[in-house]
Order: structure tokens, then sequence, then C-alpha cells
């Protein structure tokens, strides 16, 4: 593929943005953003780069056909003649995972059973045989889309949820997705603060995600250099020689990241299991040298030396009272946290998330800016605060507007 083709790369709710800088950086061109997705155009080397480099995306499809259908015989025989056989060979599984909005469908697995036999019968009409469906593990995983009468069927270049950075060998209760953690850190602008080696502090650490995403991106590590397997490989236009070269050059930038003077990543917890679970996932990521996992609370916790302007970053990921505990209960927390951030943490910058903006202002400093992101289908609110003398920890905490 060596013209440009259209792309579309799938991401968490209100991270449209992000990918979009993101896949500007990969070559990206006539980039337009939609709900939970980016289209663009590129060729092959912008597709792999997003598939191998991108920290926001969730999956990246290449499109093979759009059209019109008013009805199941109308969509069935619009994709039977769809040449699905350039694409991937009769000996390879498939799976479809379909999104269907004011169609005839009444749910999503029934558009499944019609775009699975229209496929199938595609194959059989050319080569008399058709190829096996693996809802689980699939050679081939096709998307469709529709909404209304306008439908697109999209092969999946991706290996399985890009958020899975394939690190995570133990967790914790309701943890944070990787690609959530990567956009809080993008958010809090971590990248321009690891440049000037200003200190990550993550104050309940859970699985160690904010941690390790922060090493990747202060180290230019890949997130995708540790999955296994690509999904495109499995497809007959997949460019071996193009893949292999990326990998070797995303290996060499990690080499080249680790050896070269670091931010301090600091990760705190009081949960034993948490603790362990953190740094089982940083031997899994291969970065346990460079993170430093404390079985401390964060209250009792002292806040690390810095040079940098602003000191560094505070993160925390605290319960957001539905899956994990009461909104009554869990509430001292954030005004825990607001106290350490403001005794402990001066000229520090911080990103509280959480899934309540009321327990957002228990922490009781002065936001300075707020977002918006979902942390899979929990709405989430992202604090951002700079720790300053001036922004006085009020404990009627109603100061976020």
């Amino acid at each position: 593929m060596k013209t440009n083709q259209q792309f579309i790369a799938t991401c968490p709710l209100y991270c449209e943005d992000l990918l979009k800088t993101e896949i500007e950086g990969f070559g990206g061109k006539n980039i337009n953003t939609h709900h939970g997705a980016v289209h663009f155009e590129g060729n092959l080397l912008t597709a792999y780069g997003t598939c191998l480099w991108s920290r926001i995306a969730n999956t990246v499809l290449y499109p093979l056909a759009g059209f019109d259908a008013a009805s199941r015989d109308e969509l069935y025989e619009k994709l039977l003649n769809i040449p699905f056989f350039e694409h991937f060979s009769v000996e390879k599984t498939f799976a479809i995972r379909s999104h269907v909005s004011d169609t005839f469908f009444s749910n999503p697995n029934i558009a499944n059973l019609v775009v699975k036999d229209a496929i199938a019968d595609s194959f059989r009409n050319r080569m008399n045989k058709r190829p096996s469906v693996d809802p689980t593990r699939p050679d081939i995983r096709l998307t469709f889309y529709m909404k209304s009468e306008k439908a697109t069927i999209s092969l999946e270049l991706s290996s399985e949820s890009m958020y899975r950075r394939a690190y995570r060998t133990q967790g914790v209760e309701a943890p944070l997705k990787e690609n959530v953690a990567a956009a809080v850190l993008l958010r809090a602008e971590w990248e321009q603060i690891s440049r000037h080696q200003g200190v990550l502090v993550d104050l309940m650490c859970g699985s160690g995600t904010f941690a390790i995403e922060a090493l990747f991106i202060a180290a230019d590590i890949a997130p995708g250099l540790l999955r296994k397997s690509a999904r495109m490989k499995n497809w007959n236009g997949h460019d071996t020689e193009l893949w292999d070269s990326l990998v070797k050059e995303a290996e060499q930038r990690r080499e080249a990241g680790l050896s070269k003077k670091l931010s301090k990543i600091i990760a705190f917890d009081n949960d034993p299991e948490a603790v362990d679970a953190a740094y089982q996932n940083t031997l899994a990521a291969k970065v346990e040298k460079y993170i430093q996992i404390v079985p401390k609370d964060f209250r009792d916790a002292i806040a690390p030396k810095s040079e940098a302007k602003p000191k560094g970053l505070v993160v925390a990921n605290p319960p957001y009272g539905e899956r994990l505990g009461d909104k009554s209960t869990v509430g001292y927390i954030y005004q825990d946290i607001g106290r350490t951030l403001f005794d402990k943490y001066q000229n520090y910058n911080a990103a509280i998330l959480t899934g309540d903006k009321e327990l957002a202002r228990k922490v009781g400093l002065r936001a300075n800016r707020l977002n918006t992101l979902y942390n899979g289908n929990i709405r989430c609110t992202l604090a951002h605060f700079n720790i300053r003398e001036e922004n006085e920890f009020r404990m009627s905490g109603k100061n976020i507007q």
C-alpha cells in the first residue's frame, strides 16, 4: 500500500483530540474527529505507526467498504459482493464486532449473524469453501458499523484492544485502563514535566498503571512493543518488512530512552496486594529498575526532593464510591488527598481522577482546569491543581465550579 488510504482509530470518549495529535505525528492527513474515533488518511507507515505507538487508541481500522442499505437483504447482497478473499485467506478464522444504532437490527448480535453469513458465503461462492468463525481468538476481526442506513465494514489492523499493553499480569479491583492512564498523564502535561526531570508521584498506585505509563512516556517506549501478536500479520496486505523495521526502531528507541537520565517515578500504596501487583507488572513491563514502589500510605509518605519547575506531577485515581465503596465513606480520602497535597507537595502540579464531580470538590483545592473522560463506561472528572501557597486548602471544598 504505497498510496494513501482511509483509516479509523477508535479511542475513549473525550480523548479524540489527544489521538488526533498523535496521528498527526505519525504522518496522518485530512484528520477528522468523531464521537470516540478519529478518521485519517495515510499509508501503511502511518497505520502501523499508530498500531505500535499510539498511547490513546483502542483499535486501528482499515475500512473495506462503505454503503447504504435499507434492509437486511440489501445489506447481505452488498456485503456478498465485497472481495473479502483479497484481504484474508479461507484458512484464516474470523469474527465480527458490530455497532448498530437506529437501524432495522434490534441488537448487534443479529447484525453479527447477517454479516458473518455474507462474508462466509462470499468465500463459498468464489472458492466453494467457507472460512471458520472463532469469536474468541480469531485470526481476522472485522468491525461493522451501521447507523440509520449508512454501513461500513472494516478490518482491524491492531491487536485486540490496544489499551492492553501486555504488562498487566496482576490486577486490582476496578483497574484503570492503560490508555486512560496515558490520557490523564498527557492532559496533565507529564511529557513536558518529564523533559525537565520533574518527579512523578502516584499517591494510590493500585496495579501501577500510572507509574508504568509515565515511564513509557518519559523513556520514549512504544506502548505496543510488549504485545506478542499483531492482527495485521494475518491480513493479505501486510508488509512484514515494514512492520519488522518499525518494531526494531521502537526497540532501539526504548534502549536509548532508558539509558538517559530519567525522571524519578514513585508509587505509594498501603495495600500489600496492590504493591505486589504493581511490582509484578513492572517486571512484566521490564521497567522495575526505574520505578520505586513504596508500601506506605500516601498520608505518611515524604514528598521527594526535586529541582524542577514545577517540581513534578502528583496523580491519583481514588475510589469512585461506586464499585469500591459508598461515596459517603470515601469522601474523607479526597479531603486527605487535598490536605496532603497542600502540606507536602508545594510547587508540584496534581491531577486527580474521579468518577464523581462532587468527590472532586472534596479535595478542597482550587482546580485550575477540569477535563471529562471515560474509564470504561464510567464518566470521570479529571481535576488539575497547581499546588501553591495561594491555593489555600478549604475544608468546605466548594471551590470547583
